[in-house]
């Protein structure tokens, strides 16, 4: 049984390699014997970070539709020679912009032209913002052979877009992956996302926490869960400028390197690193979906965006830095549903 999977894996992005780390982990319980090819945007660092087969994903800019025009491809045999077709994950649909959905759906437009079983495993859906994105979304899941989201919104939100089929949630594959539980008293992780509403006082009121925790004898460090195009480290540079003690802080270059004892998160895969590791946390809530994980966990400690001051985060760290998180992630019951199906439809 050959199987290809598409996802943002390869972009330097720790989130989505989470994702594909748990996603394969689910995979090989559910399919142990399968043949396993992952598109990624960095097929070499995959193949090795794997030790899996890799491809590159499907061309989606105009540069690399002209530049394909003629060639029949090593992923288009791939994906024609498959008996299924994953895509894998994460907040592809309905996302902030637009483009991300004719990214993701041109992933799949290969499997449905050879018919092939198409599962949309992990997913988040956004609301649509006009036509074209509900017409769009629509004809990608309506399709699908399978379809399961990490959250009760998402799963709402395809019910309402006209979708029939039954919608499956389970969390987020990332909770699969093993985390090293390394700690050191008093060592904070920062893990921030740039967002469009991101302000100068933001930045100003995070700066003077972090300020009053290493006059507190914490050590405070940052780790970019997104590098290259849309880095954490502009936001993450720009709060360090404005901090008294900046010479006082670090940058990670990994999670390996993490001995953190509290993490404050932002991004949705540092909080659910922080759930999987076990300690203390603070989350700054940015967007629908990480607040529907904060409510599937019933997780009170988190701040929205648009409240953050210093003296609200230290009254939250305070609240939070003594309550270890307690979350159990089953995929049981979908590696079961995953093994009946793969028995069953070719």
């Amino acid at each position: 049984m050959k199987i290809v999977v598409a996802g943002n894996y390869g972009a330097q992005n720790l989130g989505d390699e989470m994702i594909l780390e748990g996603l394969l982990a689910v995979l090989g319980n559910a399919a142990p014997n399968a043949e396993i090819t992952v598109l990624s945007g960095n097929p070499e660092e995959t193949r090795t970070k794997y030790n899996i087969e890799a491809l590159p994903k499907f061309p989606s800019g105009i540069r690399s539709w002209i530049s394909s025009i003629g060639k029949r491809s090593a992923t288009e045999e791939a994906v024609k020679e498959c008996d299924y077709f994953i895509l894998g994950g994460g907040g592809l649909f309905g996302g902030p912009e637009m483009r991300g959905n004719f990214v993701w759906a041109s992933q799949i437009k290969k499997a449905y032209q050879y018919k092939k079983p198409v599962l949309m495993l992990g997913q988040s859906v956004g609301k649509p913002r006009n036509f074209i994105e509900k017409r769009l979304i629509k004809d990608v899941f309506r399709d699908a052979k399978f379809i399961s989201v990490r959250e009760e919104n998402s799963k709402n939100i395809l019910e309402n877009l006209g979708i029939r089929k039954t919608i499956r949630v389970h969390p987020d594959f990332a909770f699969k992956t093993q985390v090293a539980k390394k700690l050191e008293e008093k060592n904070i992780l920062v893990a921030l996302r740039q967002t469009p509403e991101i302000t100068k006082k933001f930045k100003a009121e995070v700066a003077a926490f972090l300020d009053s925790l290493i006059e507190k004898k914490w050590k405070v460090n940052f780790l970019n869960f997104q590098e290259g195009e849309g880095s954490d480290q502009p936001l993450h540079d720009a709060i360090k400028g404005m901090m008294k003690h900046k010479n006082s802080t670090n940058t990670l270059n990994s999670l390996e390197e993490d001995k953190s004892s509290f993490i404050l998160a932002m991004r949705l895969h540092s909080l659910i690193y922080a759930l999987k590791k076990g300690v203390p946390h603070l989350t700054i809530s940015y967007a629908s979906k990480v607040k529907a994980l904060l409510d599937y966990v019933y997780d009170k400690n988190y701040i929205e965006q648009g409240e953050v001051t210093a003296d609200l985060l230290k009254q939250k760290f305070e609240d939070a830095k003594n309550t270890p998180p307690t979350i159990k992630a089953d995929f049981t019951e979908l590696e079961s549903l995953l093994r009946k199906f793969f028995s069953v439809v070719h």
